[in-house]
């Protein structure tokens, strides 16, 4: 099978009204200081981030045993790249082997309980008209990148990310450049909508071209394999 990207959702207003043009980014501050399971990331697109608000009482700066400030909020970086505008999939190849297929199957249930059982699909030969149509409704800069992840923490930036969240497999549409504190999303409307190019929740198969054993099954209503016993 070709490459797709799947982007799953709780609420069938949101689809729509994704389907019918609106495209919309958070930023890593939104992800930082969010706490819903597989949304939080407070190392979203940085080595390490610290508020105060969120984690109590952090580091002070002292000189010779005399307290000069209280550092109540800091983004540290581990290179030049800074914080963009984000927006995530879930991407799905073929798996080369049995167990693979097993862990793409937990991995994707896993986003289904977090995320929501409604599902978005575009293929990749759809990727490049996707962004096309987003860079016709902004002066800002718009790519995709596959994400990375690592347990090492100063590779940690926009397309890189702990190990922790490898289960969401994301591929992600980056956008513009934001400031280190920005919570406001990028809300971009495309008036012609992208429907031809996103299906809603199409039923997806794949079996073995040998056997014709049920490798992975994913519709609205679950996600399974005949892998699993």
């Amino acid at each position: 099978m070709q490459k797709v990207i799947i982007k799953f959702f709780k609420d069938r207003n949101i689809v729509d009204s994704f389907l019918n043009g609106m495209f919309w980014c958070n930023t890593p501050e939104f992800y930082r200081q969010e706490e819903a399971a597989g949304v939080s990331d407070i190392n979203e697109s940085c080595s390490h981030s610290y508020r105060s608000s969120r984690d109590g009482q952090g580091a002070t700066l002292e000189v010779n045993g005399v307290h000069l400030a209280e550092i109540t909020d800091s983004t540290m970086y581990s290179d030049s790249q800074k914080d963009r505008w984000l927006h995530s999939w879930f991407e799905l190849s073929s798996p080369s082997n049995d167990s693979e297929y097993i862990n793409v199957v937990q991995d994707i249930n896993r986003m289904r309980k977090e995320f929501g059982k409604l599902y978005l699909v575009i293929l990749e030969k759809d990727f490049d008209r996707f962004l096309n149509r987003v860079k016709s409704v902004t002066e800002l800069n718009a790519e995709y990148k596959k994400v990375s992840y690592s347990d090492n923490r100063f590779d940690w930036d926009c397309t890189c990310k702990s190990t922790a969240y490898a289960y969401q497999r994301e591929f992600r549409f980056l956008v513009g450049n934001c400031t280190p504190k920005e919570v406001q999303p990028q809300k971009l409307i495309y008036e012609g909508g992208f429907r031809d190019i996103i299906s809603d929740c199409p039923p997806i198969f794949i079996h073995d071209e040998n056997t014709g054993e049920l490798l992975l099954e994913l519709t609205s209503d679950s996600c399974k394999t005949s892998l699993i016993t």
